[in-house]
């Protein structure tokens, strides 16, 4: 396997030439969004935490930035369910070379999840060894 020069990641070669199953990529990203979503779903319950800890302390604005939250949840739930149900109207035979897509990931383990999604099936989820930005 060659190397990506952008993530540090093992870009796919000799087995992706081909490209790989388009309802594949797309159940890989649903499954992305999914999982973006359930994060985003936790962030609300923290939110919550504290709106019971400190009424007081919200303003109209931290009102509206819950509401966005929440907004943020239902899309990425959405947005998901659309591209599973695409993933099963997708012919078998259409594949797609993922590999300039998943060269512009910042991340390495979602370039492998996303533009290798037949190599994930079955295995645990890598987690991101991304970085932290702090505020």
């Amino acid at each position: 396997m060659a190397i990506s020069p952008n993530i540090g990641a093992a870009a796919p070669t000799e087995d992706h030439d081909l490209g790989v199953p388009m309802a594949d990529v797309l159940r890989a990203v649903a499954s992305e969004l999914a999982d973006l979503g359930d994060s985003a779903d936790s962030l609300q319950g923290l939110f919550g935490q504290l709106m019971r800890e400190r009424p007081g302390a919200l303003n109209r604005e931290a009102l509206e930035d819950a509401q966005a939250l929440d907004s943020l949840v239902q899309r990425l739930g959405a947005v998901s369910t659309f591209l599973s149900e695409l993933a099963s109207a997708v012919g078998a035979d259409m594949r797609v070379d993922t590999r300039s897509a998943a060269d512009l990931l910042l991340l390495a383990a979602v370039a492998q999840r996303l533009s290798r999604p037949d190599a994930a099936v079955g295995i645990a989820a890598p987690q991101d060894e991304g970085h932290c930005d702090f505020f």
